[in-house]
């Protein structure tokens, strides 16, 4: 009886195993609603979406290096994502940015004190 039950969760991992090889990689998010909410102009919109994809490539390298020094790494990241698009964004547009990234990073800090507080 135990042998039938380990084969059978040896051929359910195998199967499962197929099936997430077999899923497409996931892409970079759809900036597109950003864009809408944003403003964003058709002049700026090819480059925003150029700058916000590749800082979203930085930020998936980053997290695949592991955690040392990451956050140093984000911040200087972020401050680089904010002085490209300063230079395409109006004003407005910038300020609605930099406080969706302000409220992302709150958010970001919230989840990970309650995280931090789980596992102890």
């Amino acid at each position: 009886m135990k042998m039938k039950l380990l084969m059978f969760t040896a051929l359910c991992c195998l199967g499962l195993s197929g099936i997430v090889a077999a899923m497409p990689p996931k892409e970079a998010p759809d900036f597109q609603h950003l864009a809408a909410e944003l403003q964003v102009t058709d002049d700026q919109k090819e480059a925003f979406l150029a700058i916000m994809r590749n800082q979203h490539e930085k930020r998936k390298a980053l997290h695949q290096q592991g955690r040392d020094n990451i956050k140093a790494h984000m911040d200087s990241l972020d401050q680089s994502l904010v002085s490209q698009l300063e230079s395409l964004l109006s004003p407005a547009q910038m300020e609605e940015f930099t406080a969706r990234m302000e409220k992302r990073k709150q958010e970001m800090k919230k989840h990970r004190m309650l995280k931090h507080r789980s596992a102890h």
